[in-house]
């Protein structure tokens, strides 16, 4: 009774309190609980730290799952290997490019020395090995030693379908000054008139003839000289000569 009439004191209401929500005030029942947040890709786990400011009392730690790594030291050794592959191929196609063009200097060089006595030779091709007449080709060479005496040579290529067992040929020689300083007919013969043997060096159907037609000469003047061949024959065009050259060469003392 005593406590019933405490209770129902006239002007005392017992207000009832509201409740503490966890994490809120210092002694709060649930002060100590962690609340656990589960989401797709991990775990959030929530802390209350009672000596803190209230913007900081909720802290968050996300654990994200493991993720495979990919391992480049496996790429970077690849490339690097093609690279080091790449290399050596350039490396590899530089020596042989190299290696060519010293060959190729080695046989310049063994054939100019195999030859001491050359001083000019150039072959020009006949198109379609059908000469004409008026295609009459120019050969210039320069003369230095003027006291040395010079033999000069006429280079033919043929085929053996040539209908003749010659070649006639006049040549017109024109010294540094323009002036005319011989011209002369030539006949040269390419096979042999008994048996028609091919003359000169080849094999299958083409032929190369060399043929001295100037010799002993001497050059008064240094400079430049000028020899032209013109085609004698009684047919034009000519067929089947593939090329017509001059060969300069000093003569043995």
């Amino acid at each position: 009774m005593l406590l019933l009439s405490l209770y129902n004191r006239p002007g005392k209401i017992m207000q009832p309190r509201p409740l503490r929500r966890a994490g809120h005030g210092r002694q709060g029942s649930n002060s100590g609980n962690r609340n656990l947040l589960k989401t797709g890709i991990g775990t959030m786990t929530a802390t209350q730290t009672q000596d803190q400011p209230q913007h900081q009392q909720h802290r968050a730690r996300l654990t994200v799952p493991q993720m495979p790594m990919v391992r480049n030291r496996d790429l970077r050794s690849t490339s690097r290997a093609g690279r080091l592959k790449a290399k050596d191929q350039t490396s590899k196609s530089h020596g042989t490019m190299l290696k060519s063009i010293v060959m190729l200097a080695v046989a310049l060089l063994l054939l100019t020395s195999c030859d001491p006595k050359r001083v000019y030779e150039e072959n020009v091709t006949i198109a379609e090995g059908n000469w004409t007449v008026d295609n009459a080709p120019v050969f210039a060479f320069e003369i230095q030693d003027t006291t040395q005496r010079y033999n000069i040579y006429f280079n033919v290529r043929y085929n053996l379908e040539y209908e003749f067992y010659n070649l006639y040929m006049r040549h017109q020689l024109t010294g540094p000054d323009g002036n005319v300083l011989s011209s002369q007919l030539h006949e040269l013969m390419l096979m042999d008139a008994k048996t028609g043997k091919p003359l000169g060096k080849g094999s299958s159907d083409t032929f190369d003839l060399q043929a001295l037609a100037l010799k002993n000469v001497a050059f008064k003047r240094q400079g430049t000289y000028q020899l032209k061949l013109t085609q004698y024959m009684r047919r034009d065009p000519l067929a089947n000569i593939q090329a017509i050259g001059v060969r300069v060469a000093r003569q043995e003392q």
